[in-house]
C-alpha cells in the first residue's frame, strides 16, 4: 500500500511539473517571437533588480514568482547588457527619458560605480533621467542621486548609515553538536576558516575588514559628495546620528528632490513631453527595449578580442548556466579563444570570490598557454579574490576598480570529525577493515592522527608556495615581497595599485582598449564568452538537473536576506580538496 501511495504521489508531481514546464515553454517561445516596436516619444522605464551581476540570468525560471504563482516582467539584468541599453537609448530619437526604479537592487560597490558611470555617460547625450523609489537603500542613494529628478514616495524610507560588515560565527553550535573541526591555512589573514575556529574576529581580520571597508566607503561619500554637492563632513553626521531615515529627512538633506507618489510623476513626464492630461504615457519595459535593439552590432571587423566573463566561484568539473567557474568549461573557453585565428587579445572579466586550487590552476595554465600568443588583459569586477586573483596572476596587465575586493592571497583546507557528533546524538557507531595504515585518510568519521595532520598541512603550504611563485613571476616581484602582502589578506582595487597587485583603475572598457593596443589593431568586434544559450536549452539542462541555480534563485526569493546564511553552510559540501577563495561572502550594506 505504502509503495502504491509513493507511485501515486510521484506521478501527481510529475504532471504538475510536466505542466509547469510546458507553461515556461510556451510562454517563453512566446515572448521570444513578439517583435517590439518602440514608439516615438517614448519613456524607458528602467526597473532594475537583484545584485546587479556581470550577465543577464538566462533562466526562464528566474522570473516566476512561487509565492505568487505569477511571472515576472523585471528580469535580473546584467550590467554588460543595462550598459549596451543605456549607450543605445542615449542615441536612440524615439526614447525622450528613462524612469528608473531601484527598489529592489542589492549591487555590490564596483559594479553600482560602474553603474553610476554610465548613468551619467547617458545624461551627456541632453536626455532626462528621472528616479522614483518606493524605498531608497544605502546603494541606491547614490545611483538615484545622479537623476536630473529624484522623488520618494511620501510615505517612503531612506537607508543612510554607512555599511557594514557581519559575519556568523559556528563554533559555539559546533561544541553543543560534539563536531570537531579540522583546519589547516597559510596566512594569518586567510580567515575563511575562522567562524568554525573562532567565536568573533580574530585582531587580523578586524584590521582587514576595518581597512578595505572604510576604502569603499571613502569611495562612495566621495562620489554622493560630488553628485549632491553634500559635504563629505555633513554626509558622515548624518550618518552617525541616524538623522536620514523618513521620507521627509531625504529631502531636508537633500538627497532627492521631491515627495511624490507614482502617479504624480507620470502626470509630470506627461507635461514634459507635450502629452494631453488624458493620454496614456508611452512606456518600454527593459525588457522588450533590450530585444529591439539586439544584435545591431555594425562593426564587422575581422579581428576579435575575446572577452570572457569568469563569474562566480571556481568549481572543479563541468557545469551548466550561470553563477560559477567550472574549470572544465573555462579551459575550453580560453582554449577556443586561443585556436581561432582571428582573436587577436583576450580580456578575462573575473568576478568571483575564488574557489577550487585545483580548478585554479588549469585556468591559469590554459591563460599562460593562451599568453604565447595572445595578450591577455584582466578587468576586475566586485570580486577578484583569492581564486579569483590566481587567475589573473599572468595577465599582461591587470585593470580594477577602485572599490574591487582582490587579493585574500592564501590558502585552506577544512574538514570535520562528526563521529561523536553521530554517537553521542543518534547512537551511531562505526567499525572498519583496512589493508594500510590510512586506507581512509580524510575519514569524517575518526580523529586524525599528527602524521595525517602533518600531510595536509605540506600540501596547504606547496599550494600556497606555488600561488606566491604565480604572484611573483605575474608581478614582476620577489617571493618575500609577495608574500608581504599576500598571507590572505584582503585589499580594494585602490589599494592593491599601491602594493602592486594591479596596474591600473578602470572597468572592462579600459581593460579592452588596453588589448587593443597591445594586439596592435585599430578595429575589432568583441566576442563573449561564455555563449549564452537559448530558452529552450535551458529548459533542457533544468530538467536533466544539470542548473541547481535556479534552486538557488527561488529558494533566494522565498527567505530574502535569511537565505544568505542557509548558502554559506551549504558552500562548505563544496570544500573539497585546497581550496584558494574569500573568507566569507561579502555583501554590501
Amino acid at each position: 500500500m505504502k509503495g502504491f501511495i509513493k507511485i501515486v504521489f510521484a506521478t501527481i508531481v510529475g504532471i504538475f511539473i510536466s505542466i509547469f514546464l510546458f507553461f515556461i515553454v510556451i510562454s517563453s517561445l512566446g515572448a521570444s517571437s513578439d517583435t517590439t516596436k518602440i514608439s516615438s516619444n517614448s519613456i524607458l522605464k528602467l526597473t532594475l533588480v537583484g545584485n546587479l551581476p556581470d550577465l543577464s540570468i538566462e533562466d526562464p525560471f528566474n522570473s516566476f514568482d512561487m509565492l505568487s504563482g505569477s511571472f515576472s516582467t523585471d528580469p535580473i539584468i546584467g550590467l554588460k547588457d543595462l550598459k549596451d541599453i543605456l549607450a543605445a537609448a542615449s542615441k536612440d530619437d524615439k526614447i525622450k527619458a528613462i524612469w528608473l526604479n531601484t527598489d529592489q537592487l542589492s549591487a555590490m560597490p564596483a559594479n553600482m560605480m560602474e553603474l553610476v558611470r554610465s548613468l551619467e555617460a547617458f545624461k551627456k547625450s541632453g536626455k532626462l533621467l528621472y528616479a522614483y523609489s518606493n524605498s531608497i537603500s544605502e546603494q541606491s542613494v547614490l545611483i538615484n542621486a545622479v537623476a536630473d529628478k529624484s522623488y520618494l514616495n511620501p510615505m517612503g524610507i531612506i537607508e543612510f548609515n554607512g555599511m557594514s560588515s557581519e559575519i556568523m560565527y559556528y563554533t559555539g553550535l559546533l561544541e553543543k553538536l560534539k563536531i570537531q573541526p579540522m583546519i589547516f591555512y597559510a596566512g594569518e589573514f586567510k580567515s575563511a576558516t575562522e567562524p568554525f575556529r573562532l567565536k568573533s574576529m580574530s585582531p587580523e581580520n578586524r584590521l582587514q575588514v576595518e581597512t578595505y571597508l572604510n576604502s569603499i566607503h571613502k569611495n562612495y561619500l566621495n562620489q554622493l559628495s560630488s553628485i549632491r554637492n553634500i559635504s563629505i563632513d555633513s554626509l558622515q553626521a548624518i550618518a552617525n546620528n541616524l538623522d536620514a531615515f523618513m521620507a521627509e529627512d531625504a529631502l531636508k538633506y537633500k538627497f532627492i528632490d521631491g515627495l511624490k507618489y507614482e502617479d504624480e510623476v507620470e502626470s509630470e513626464l506627461k507635461e514634459k513631453f507635450g502629452y494631453n492630461k488624458d493620454d496614456k504615457l508611452k512606456t518600454v519595459s527593459l525588457k522588450d527595449y533590450q530585444a529591439s535593439i539586439k544584435d545591431k552590432n555594425s562593426d564587422k571587423s575581422k579581428n576579435k578580442i575575446a572577452v570572457i566573463y569568469a563569474e562566480g566561484e571556481i568549481v572543479d568539473g563541468s557545469g551548466a548556466g550561470s553563477g560559477k567557474i567550472y574549470g572544465k568549461d573555462y579551459v575550453k573557453m580560453i582554449r577556443d579563444a586561443r585556436l581561432d585565428k582571428d582573436v587577436k587579445a583576450i580580456v578575462l572579466r573575473v568576478n568571483s570570490p575564488g574557489g577550487s586550487a585545483f580548478a585554479s590552476e588549469q585556468i591559469l595554465r590554459e591563460i599562460q598557454l593562451a599568453q604565447t600568443k595572445l595578450p591577455i588583459v584582466v578587468s576586475m569586477g566586485n570580486l577578484a579574490a583569492s581564486g579569483g586573483y590566481y587567475i589573473s596572476t599572468s595577465a599582461n596587465k591587470i585593470v580594477a576598480d577602485a572599490t574591487t575586493i582582490t587579493g585574500s592571497i592564501g590558502v585552506f583546507g577544512m574538514m570535520f570529525n562528526i563521529q561523536n557528533a553521530l554517537t553521542t546524538h543518534l547512537g551511531i557507531t562505526f567499525d572498519e577493515v583496512k589493508t594500510n595504515n590510512y586506507a581512509d585518510f580524510g575519514s569524517m568519521t575518526r580523529p586524525w592522527d599528527e602524521k595525517e595532520k602533518a600531510t595536509m598541512t605540506k600540501s596547504i603550504q606547496n599550494t600556497y608556495q606555488l600561488f606566491l611563485k604565480h604572484v611573483s613571476e605575474g608581478r614582476k616581484m620577489s617571493i618575500e615581497d609577495a608574500d608581504k602582502i599576500a598571507r590572505g589578506r584582503v585589499w580594494t582595487g585602490e589599494d592593491a595599485l599601491k602594493l602592486g597587485l594591479v596596474d591600473t583603475l578602470g572597468n572592462i572598457e579600459t581593460a579592452i582598449q588596453i588589448a587593443k593596443g597591445l594586439a596592435e589593431i585599430d578595429t575589432y568586434q568583441l566576442k563573449n564568452y561564455p555563449v549564452a544559450k537559448t530558452t529552450f536549452e535551458t529548459i533542457m539542462e533544468l530538467i536533466s538537473g544539470k542548473q541547481d541555480e535556479s534552486i538557488d534563485k527561488t529558494l533566494s526569493k522565498v527567505l530574502g536576506n535569511e537565505y544568505n546564511y542557509i548558502k554559506q553552510i551549504n558552500t562548505l559540501k563544496e570544500l573539497n580538496g585546497v581550496q584558494t577563495r574569500l573568507p566569507y561572502e561579502i555583501r554590501f550594506k
